[in-house]
């Protein structure tokens, strides 16, 4: 069986739209799923950059959280509630500040420290 040029034509043209169409139904959904997990996959390496970053700075925030540590330590300790109102004293005149009246508030004991607020 013979095919003129015409039938043949019309069978490329057929077998080309089937394939095409084919394809689009087959690889369209596979390459929605490849996007999307190479979408993930950067999202996944700026995450690691910025993780790596952390840690490389984590010896600088160790110094100075243990700086802070020995501030804290060294920090002036207050034995009464009058010792706190004479610093907030201290510290107004400083600044320039003028007070007209100041009161003690309840004292507070917690675990590590005591606050004595003044109002």
């Amino acid at each position: 069986m013979a095919l003129n040029k015409r039938e043949l034509r019309w069978l490329i043209v057929t077998t080309a739209v089937v394939v095409f169409g084919g394809n689009v139904f087959l690889f369209s959904p596979l390459l929605e799923s490849w996007q999307k997990l190479s979408r993930d996959l950067n999202d996944r390496r700026r995450e690691l950059t910025t993780v790596v970053a952390a840690i490389a700075h984590a010896p600088e925030w160790r110094r100075s959280y243990d700086e802070l540590g020995r501030n804290l330590k060294q920090a002036e300790r207050f034995a009464t509630p009058t010792d706190v109102i004479k610093k907030v004293d201290e510290v107004g005149a400083a600044a320039g500040i003028l007070t007209k009246t100041k009161r003690t508030l309840k004292e507070e004991e917690h675990d590590v420290y005591h606050e004595w607020p003044v109002q």
